[in-house]
């Protein structure tokens, strides 16, 4: 009889529970929504009440800033700094033509002389003509355009022989965006 010394409540009841688990989940909740709670209380009653003020304050200030400057200063104030920003768009795409001719005076051969220059700002490009002792200083002219990081390409539109010697050249030079623009300050 020795198996039967367990009632039937121990030898078929369950397992027991651990009840500090669940009261410490429900006191971690309950920990949470009160700082929640808290926080909105104090956000909805305390800093918004302060938020308002400084709006209403700050709009009180504006009326009364308006107020000081006439509406017609103020649509001078605006149409002059409508100017500004145009002014300022018109000079960070001028171009000056006098940095046209120092690059050409920077990067053009002893021997080769121009007679003619034309310049299209548009296109940013210049069409030069001239001439040129001979063939082989029209070739150094030709690897120096080469090197100026100003042009973008060039070529050689046509060359001949004079008569007393040198050569007669002209060349189109497609300039770099850049090249010849006035700084932006």
């Amino acid at each position: 009889m020795a198996q039967y010394t367990k009632g039937v409540t121990e030898q078929f009841g369950g397992e027991k529970t651990t009840v500090g688990w669940s009261w410490r989940l429900l006191v971690f909740t309950s920990v949470i929504f009160g700082i929640a709670l808290f926080s909105y209380v104090g956000m909805t009653f305390g800093y918004a009440p302060i938020l308002e003020r400084q709006i209403s304050d700050l709009d009180a200030r504006a009326r009364d800033l308006s107020q000081l400057v006439s509406a017609d200063d103020q649509k001078n104030l605006a149409k002059f700094y409508s100017q500004l920003v145009n002014l300022k768009a018109l000079l960070s795409n001028h171009v000056q033509g006098s940095k046209l001719v120092a690059l050409l005076e920077r990067n053009t051969n002893q021997n080769v002389f121009y007679t003619k220059v034309l310049f299209a700002s548009t296109d940013r490009q210049a069409e030069l003509e001239g001439t040129a002792r001979n063939y082989a200083e029209l070739v150094k002219q030709m690897e120096a355009y080469r090197q100026m990081k100003e042009v973008e390409r060039f070529f050689l539109v046509e060359s001949q022989v004079i008569e007393g010697g040198g050569v007669r050249f002209k060349v189109k030079l497609f300039l770099a965006p850049d090249a010849i623009k006035a700084k932006a300050s």
